[in-house]
């Protein structure tokens, strides 16, 4: 996943995604580092404040060793009052309109805002405690009031208008063509030529939704927090791995409880479902995970009813028929119809496969001793005794091969087959957490390209999840170069006392991705900073991330990295096989997963009235057509749906599959080619990688694969077609 948040495109869907991020990243238990509580301006003045000097470090990185958290708001107000004297610069200029007076000149604004946000929201996720988590909602704020200041500016837009339509082209490079394109789109898809009362309507909306969407997240927060599985008898720890018990039993002590707490974090509750031999307490935690925001107190369903009327009225005063068309105008799907085609072209695939999963489910189930039909905490448990009965693959057996020192050099080696690269540690780089390691990268002929920040582990005051930011974005100003500096954030289990930090292979396939995302910022070579690789549209961002992936399964890579931590053993040929052959074992119940919740996110954003029934009937009635079984009784998708309704995801979660099936077809190329071929990787990264955001996707597409892209690779490789 990536959470880069930059001075994008459309700066104001930028600033607003930047606020939703804020709200949802608070963790449940927040650190106690920096607790100092914000100061005044006054109080922190600018010849003394560390964001705003120029950073004396190498690579010129962040000062994170001088850093507090009472240096952000008077930083970022002293930034944005910066940019508003750049911007009434562009406009009071005499001269006459041209692309560098104007579109490079707005282009260019901004760059102390984009430093100070992404540190700031960067640690927000990361490193985070009380004080830091209400300075960034507060930024937030700023930030989204700032940005309709912006694209409602009038004179700014006639100067952006004129060069538009006067601008020679012929004289502009295609990136130039690009960003000029993009930035008359985004005053107008933002609403600068709309009346006033328009414009003050949008402005009403933009408030109510930030209101509606801070109000889900704090409810599913607090239930996150509050609701746990509280186990008294041994005996109900059936099945259950030492790991998960050792931890639930802290877990209990730490809330002063006496027995085991099972906490709702998706690790804990996806093991739990897996491993729990107790079907009463499978039921139990499922339901309570899945009714999570529709507690009494804390209810979101009337939320996501209102966000999504709100959502429908802008997009109806913008001129279209509903939400979705809004926003996937500037997609590569470019609109609805085309995503419920694609959607639907996989689910005729996916549904009958996962249908037939299921019944062979229940028949291995019956042969166990189960009676009676499968329920929906049923799946997780019987699934997995099945693939270790008839497939022999356990995925636990793997993690003593993979430990996370040698994992890591094995993805540097890969970097560095595919594209010559060399990770070089460096201990003078400041760094915001101890256990965070930081690399510059260097190419084969020495270049400097960046650098890389490494945070593996879990920890208080961070987010649940892995996902890839920057501190500072590729572009090139006043001849030089800029080049961008990376964080790579996981959640991995730390080092014990008798074993190194041990990694699950899906833990393997999650480093490999966020990297991908690394190798995509780290390669951009691109002008301007709206045009480098983390500013590419949404359905084709998660492309070279997703590809990544693909190595984990490729003998060549695993014996890199597969090798016992004791032993030093390499991971034997049978169980290769087995990981290769567990890509496609009842794959199908999955893939459906992911494409009901795409299926929903476009129904909520392409209704075209108000809402005239409850949340839960709307959701019942999209997808009772597509569900393997009918939900628990009080449970719901929708109302925890944080993708959609506070991560800035709203008609865009078909993207994770969009993406998929594009790299699925780039591979292929790999694969004819020789997956380690180095000329391929130099290949991929002239026509790809390097060209970020500048050139319409489909174009990059085009230009290495060879031909239109298709869902055929896709489907062979998810094993949904022969």
């Amino acid at each position: 996943m990536t959470r880069i948040l930059n001075k994008a495109v459309n700066r104001r869907l930028a600033f607003i995604i930047i606020a939703f991020f804020t709200l949802c990243m608070i963790p449940n238990t927040a650190m106690a580092s920096q607790d100092s509580t914000p100061s005044s301006s006054s109080e922190t003045p600018v010849s003394s404040n560390p964001l705003l000097q120029s950073y004396n470090t190498p690579g010129q990185t962040p000062p994170f060793d001088q850093i507090k958290v009472e240096h952000f708001m008077p930083a970022l107000q002293y930034a944005l009052s910066l940019e508003k004297d750049e911007l009434d610069a562009i406009i009071n200029n005499d001269a006459e309109p041209t692309f560098a007076n104007t579109i490079e000149a707005l282009e260019r604004s901004g760059e102390l805002v984009n430093r100070i946000t992404s540190v700031l929201f960067a640690l927000n996720a990361a490193e985070t405690n009380p004080a830091l988590q209400k300075v960034a909602a507060d930024a937030s704020v700023l930030l989204a009031s700032h940005s309709n200041d912006i694209y409602f500016n009038q004179p700014l837009f006639t100067k952006i208008d004129y060069v538009y339509k006067q601008a020679d082209r012929s004289l502009l490079t295609e990136e130039q063509q690009n960003l000029l394109e993009n930035t008359y789109k985004s005053f107008l898809r933002s609403g600068v030529n709309l009346d006033p009362p328009k414009q003050a309507r949008i402005r009403q909306i933009d408030s109510s939704l930030a209101t509606l969407s801070s109000n889900f997240s704090k409810n599913l927060l607090a239930d996150g927090n509050d609701l746990y599985l509280l186990i008294k008898q041994q005996e109900e720890l059936s099945g259950l791995p030492d790991y998960l018990v050792e931890a639930a039993l802290q877990a209990a002590q730490d809330r002063g409880l006496k027995g085991w707490c099972f906490t709702l974090d998706y690790p804990t509750y996806s093991d739990f479902m897996t491993f729990a031999g107790n079907r009463d307490k499978r039921r139990e935690m499922q339901k309570m995970y899945r009714s999570m925001g529709m507690s009494p107190e804390r209810d979101n369903r009337e939320i996501i009813e209102k966000i999504a009327g709100l959502r429908l009225e802008r997009a109806n005063i913008m001129g279209y028929d509903n939400f979705a068309n809004y926003v996937l105008e500037e997609r590569m799907a470019k609109n609805s119809v085309t995503v419920t085609n694609f959607l639907n072209d996989l689910l005729a695939a996916s549904l009958p496969a996962a249908r037939t999963e299921l019944t062979e489910l229940q028949q291995y189930a019956n042969d166990q001793g189960f009676s009676g039909e499968l329920q929906p905490y049923d799946l997780a448990y019987y699934d997995y005794k099945l693939i270790q009965d008839r497939y022999a693959f356990d995925e636990q057996a793997l993690r003593p091969y993979f430990p996370l020192e040698q994992v890591k050099t094995a993805v540097f080696d890969l970097a560095h087959q595919l594209y010559g690269l060399s990770f070089v540690p460096n201990k003078d780089i400041p760094v915001y957490q101890k256990d965070v390691q930081a690399y510059e990268v260097f190419d084969d002929k020495q270049q400097y390209l960046g650098v890389i920040y490494l945070d593996y582990f879990c920890r208080a005051g961070k987010s649940d999840g892995c996902w890839a930011t920057s501190f500072r974005t590729q572009e090139k100003r006043d001849g030089e170069n800029i080049r961008p500096q990376v964080n790579l954030v996981f959640n991995f289990p730390s080092a014990t006392d008798d074993a190194p930090a041990l990694l699950t292979f899906y833990d393997v396939t999650c480093f490999l991705h966020e990297f991908g995302h690394g190798l995509h910022s780290l390669l951009s070579d691109v002008n301007y900073r709206s045009c480098n690789a983390e500013s590419v549209r949404w359905d084709f961002i998660e492309v070279p991330s997703t590809l990544m992936e693909n190595w984990a399964y490729e003998k060549e890579f695993l014996k890199l990295c597969a090798r016992h931590y004791r032993s030093g053993e390499a991971l034997p040929e049978d169980m290769i096989n087995k990981i290769q052959k567990s890509r496609t074992l009842r794959n199908a119940s999955g893939f459906l997963g992911q494409l009901q919740y795409s299926v929903l996110d476009m129904a909520w954003h392409s209704i075209s009235q108000p809402l005239n029934t409850s949340a839960d009937d709307f959701e019942n009635q999209v997808l009772k057509d597509i569900r393997l079984l009918p939900p628990i009784p009080g449970t719901a998708t929708s109302p925890s749906f944080s993708h959609i309704f506070d991560g800035g995801y709203a008609a865009g979660y078909y993207g994770y599959k969009w993406a998929a099936a594009l790299e699925a077809d780039i591979y292929t190329v790999f694969k004819q080619k020789g997956i380690m071929n180095r000329q391929t990787g130099e290949e991929f990264r002239q026509k790809v990688l390097s060209r970020g955001g500048a050139i319409p996707p489909l174009e990059l597409f085009k230009s290495f694969v060879g031909r239109e892209p298709s869902n055929d690779a896709l489907l062979k490789r998810e094993g949904l077609t022969p």
